[in-house]
């Protein structure tokens, strides 16, 4: 499926600062003052693809202007609903004290993200194994994706081990399924699915899999609401996305077609950043954490581990840029409802709430959050926004640009439809 739409905005220009303002970049953004269906992206660049053929992405704008010497990114617990834990974002290096033993160089396919198929285990007492073990087939780490796709087998084996119903979030059009529990479901901490990669075991605790995103109970009654898996089912291909993946330290470069991992530490406060290339660079290859402290990924991610806010903020540190995230997973579940300012310079607050769907109201095609965003504060600063030059043609799957008019799009999609990710 090849994916078109339009939105109506501006590109502007600013000098962008970091918290401390040790990093000081000029950067063009894309901003849609009006919308539908689009779901918010960061830009990045983590990728090759969409990326926009008339402005750089926030990697690029580094990268010109010698701020980082390398197309790194580490992603470390990025997509964490729970509002008192952060993650971290590191441009142009990484965090050593965020991730046990060292990073391991995946073989990979055409693409950053895109490896050998792992070995999978479902622990739910009765220890099944599923996968190829990395002989066949191929796995997409997309960090910035809302679901595992998992084949098939797999998902039998999980939605058999408790009771789940199913809900469809496009009735009478082109349906798309999904499974559910209670919202305040607690499953055994020892039950997980480990996805192993080439000797790094990876475990992902069913808790995890417990999205924000509700719907109505049986009926639409409005009670009991029920809360949304985030499993879905494939044909013999993973897409394992970076919000059930907490529990492991990824890395990628674009440049270079790497893709690294390894297992995150639990609850790390401490920082240690390590820059890649240039005249104070390393290589990846010699890179290793200090000496861990727990000898596996236990199941305490969910855990707090200190006070935070919903606020995004950057620093720089040796030709590495710092972005500390704190909730940035309602990113992917939650629609903004109105944005505040933080009086900290440098510090954008971000307010948002769940994304609750009324059973029959919703058809294909239509915008699934209820009606369209528009950000009127924006139309405020018009007079330091550049129009949009005519109509700037997108590329297949390029969703980060921005057209004049309007767009529809469909969501949430296969990953055939979707290329893996939309929003890098």
């Amino acid at each position: 499926m090849i994916l078109f739409f339009k939105a109506q905005g501006y590109w502007t220009s600013t000098t962008l600062s970091t918290s401390n303002s040790t990093t000081t970049i000029f950067h063009t953004f894309g901003l849609a003052t009006t919308f539908r269906n689009l779901s918010p992206t960061l830009g990045l660049g983590s990728t090759s693809i969409n990326r926009s053929k008339n402005h750089p992405s926030y990697l690029d704008s580094l990268l010109q202007q010698n701020k980082v010497f390398g197309r790194y990114i580490g992603f470390y617990d990025i997509s964490n609903p729970d509002e008192l834990r952060s993650g971290e974002i590191v441009i142009g290096g990484v965090d050593i004290k965020k991730y046990l033993g060292k990073l391991k160089r995946l073989k990979g396919g055409g693409m950053v993200g895109m490896v050998r198929s792992p070995e999978v285990m479902v622990k739910t007492g009765r220890g099944e194994k599923f996968g190829t073990g990395g002989t066949g087939g191929w796995a997409f780490l997309a960090v910035d994706t809302s679901f595992l796709w998992l084949p098939q087998p797999i998902i039998y084996n999980i939605i058999s081990a408790f009771p789940v119903a199913t809900f469809d979030l496009r009735p009478g059009g082109r349906s798309f399924v999904v499974y559910t529990v209670p919202c305040d479901t607690k499953f055994n901490p020892s039950w997980a699915i480990q996805f192993t990669f080439e000797g790094v075991a990876i475990d992902v605790p069913f808790n995890h899999l417990v999205t924000p995103i509700e719907v109505p109970a049986s009926g639409g009654s409005g009670m009991g609401k029920r809360c949304v898996l985030a499993i879905q089912p494939n044909d013999g291909r993973y897409a394992l996305e970076g919000y059930e993946l907490s529990s492991a330290y990824v890395v990628l470069n674009s440049e270079e077609n790497l893709t690294a991992i390894a297992i995150s530490k639990p609850n790390a406060i401490s920082r240690s950043i390590v820059p890649f290339g240039g005249p104070f660079g390393t290589d990846i290859k010699g890179i290793e954490s200090t000496p861990p402290s727990l000898t596996s990924n236990s199941h305490s991610l969910r855990q707090s581990r200190g006070p935070g806010t919903s606020v995004i903020v950057g620093a720089s540190i040796g030709g590495a840029i710092i972005l500390v995230i704190a909730s940035l997973g309602v990113i992917f579940f939650r629609r903004k409802r109105e944005k505040k300012r933080n009086k900290r310079e440098g510090c954008a607050m971000m307010e948002w709430d769940r994304a609750e769907l009324p059973a029959g109201e919703y058809r294909a095609g239509e915008d699934y959050l209820r009606g369209e965003e528009r950000f009127s504060d924006l139309k405020k600063r018009r007079s330091e926004e550049v129009p949009l030059e005519g109509r700037e043609e997108l590329d297949t799957y390029n969703l980060r640009a921005i057209r004049e008019g309007t767009y529809e799009l469909p969501a949430p999609m296969h990953p055939d439809d979707m290329h893996i990710g939309v929003a890098r």
